[in-house]
């Protein structure tokens, strides 16, 4: 995992997103704990890191998708062999 870089005071960057702990705050208790122990990875000491994580996860398959979308030799190969 990519290590946090400190921005501003209260923004950081974790996998090339900024992020602001302070939103932690208006996370409940509860909410928090079900994140700790079902989604965060163990070296994830913030839900905004965990969030962080699946936006550019999400991010990178549409990306993907679009370049495939882009790039018309290989929509021509989807087309005959699908």
């Amino acid at each position: 995992m990519e290590s946090a870089e400190i921005v501003y005071p209260y923004i950081e960057k974790y996998l090339n997103i900024s992020i602001e702990r302070t939103k932690d705050n208006n996370i409940s208790e509860q909410a928090k704990k079900l994140l700790q122990d079902y989604y965060q990875l163990k070296e994830e000491d913030s839900p905004q890191q965990a969030y962080a994580r699946a936006s550019v996860a999400y991010l990178e398959w549409h990306l993907k998708k679009a370049q495939l979308l882009l790039t018309p030799h290989k929509v021509a190969a989807v087309k005959t062999h699908g």
